[in-house]
This record gives C-alpha cells, structure tokens and sequence, in this order.
C-alpha cells in the first residue's frame, strides 16, 4: 500500500495539482461538448451540447444587435428557439418572443419540458466572441 501524501505539504505538487484543476474548470466551463466531472467536494453531472449548434448572427454587420439560435433537446428531440440580446433594446423581446423565441437564459441552463438540462455556456461564449459583444440578460 502506497502511503498518501498531503498535497498542501508539497509546494510543488500543490502547484501542479491546482494547476490541472483550474485547467480543468476553464474547459469544462467553455466547450460544446458532453462533460462528466467530479471532485471529492463536488458530485458527478452529465451535461451536453450539441457541437453543430451554432448561433446565426446577421450577416454583414460590424456590430450585430441579436442572435438567434434552435437547440434540440438530446433526450426529446423538441426544438427551442432562443435569442440573445447583445444590445438594450426592448424592441428585440417583443419582435423576437412574438415569433415564439425565448431569451438566452442567465444561468445559461436550458431545461426542456421533458426535464432534460441542457448547458448553453459554450454558446454563450461563442456568440460573444464572434459579435465582440456580451449577451446581456433580458
């Protein structure tokens, strides 16, 4: 049996233990993919996006005001139409909740009516750096 090693002891392992962790964090917080995580302090969750969604940001234009995506639930197959507002306008909700949109969610966490959970923080992120703009929250 090996013996166990405190890691806040080793300043070196410390170093390259927190490392990995955060380098962890950041990836699991910013891709379009299945994530499966656990820690000692943390329980284990299954989220998913699908890669081929992508958000339609209006062509030809330095500084889009909207985009609009359609994120299919993994379990039910339903379709969801969502917007993300990267400019304060009130004139975006009601154009875009009339044509039956809903806002991109704060927590960036879609749940469909099934109970599927679904993590839009990878598209967040996308449409952010692709319009150069932040989603703001509706």
């Amino acid at each position: 049996m090996l013996p166990l090693t405190e890691i806040d002891n080793d300043i070196e392992l410390k170093d390259i233990i927190y490392r990995i962790q955060a380098v962890c964090r950041l990836l699991f917080g910013t891709t379009n993919t299945y994530k499966i995580f656990a820690t000692e302090k943390e329980k284990i969750f299954k989220s998913a996006v699908p890669v081929q969604t992508t958000p339609q940001l209006p062509k030809n234009v330095k500084h889009p005001e909207v985009a609009e995506l359609e994120q299919k639930c993994l379990q039910c197959g339903k379709g969801h139409k969502i917007y993300a507002k990267l400019v304060n306008n009130p004139q975006i909700d009601k154009d875009f909740q009339s044509k039956g949109f809903v806002p991109f969610p704060k927590d960036n966490k879609l749940t469909c009516d099934c109970g599927y959970e679904m993590d839009l923080g990878g598209i967040r992120n996308e449409i952010e750096i692709k319009a150069g703009l932040k989603v703001l929250d509706s």
